[in-house]
């Protein structure tokens, strides 16, 4: 091989190596952890699938699931893959696709499975910080509560109601529609 196409395959091959890099820029910093343009492209287009839209809205769902990430790291929290893999499984049960489905949807639409994934990672990760945080906060029982509660009835201000499904109907034309709906508005 000569030099020249030496040199040429090298600079190609640095291209493709530095691609990504140069194609991706910090946006935004939190606590020295960088959101990328393109993390706030794809958390977009997420958002388009989702029926939502605007790219300061994706920036700060971006923000925030760092910051919840984040805090589940002071108390020494790691979000499982496994529980990722079980939260992915349970969002494509909820929309009735298989996971592989939910995959295709995803990549059609232009949105990386890592997308959803980080999305997934920072849910799981504040409802342990919640849970963690406010377990030693808790100092009642469910049966204490209950006590309380009925503690707190009385004849006054418990009341038992039975709810019944009445039917007005309409004979014949639109003649008769304002007399039934004035009948109806009378009844109690």
């Amino acid at each position: 091989m000569t030099l020249p196409r030496f040199v040429s395959a090298l600079v190609v091959c640095l291209a493709f190596l530095v691609a990504p890099v140069v194609a991706a820029t910090v946006k935004v910093s939190v606590n020295g952890q960088g959101i990328t343009d393109v993390q706030i492209a794809q958390r977009l287009a997420l958002f388009k699938l989702e029926g939502k839209s605007g790219s300061k809205a994706a920036q700060n769902e971006l923000i925030n699931e760092a910051l919840m990430v984040q805090e589940a790291a002071k108390i020494g929290y790691v979000v499982p893959e496994s529980e990722i893999d079980q939260a992915f499984l349970q969002v494509a049960r909820n929309i009735k696709v298989s996971a592989s489905n939910l995959e295709k949807i995803l990549a059609q639409q232009g949105v990386g499975l890592a997308t959803l994934r980080d999305r997934l990672r920072a849910n799981i990760a504040w409802n342990q910080v919640v849970a963690t945080t406010l377990s030693g906060r808790v100092t009642m029982s469910d049966a204490d509560l209950e006590k309380q509660a009925e503690a707190k009835l009385t004849a006054a201000n418990s009341y038992d109601y039975i709810l019944k499904e009445v039917l007005f109907i309409m004979p014949g034309g639109k003649g008769n529609a304002s007399k039934r709906t004035a009948e109806a508005a009378q009844y109690k």
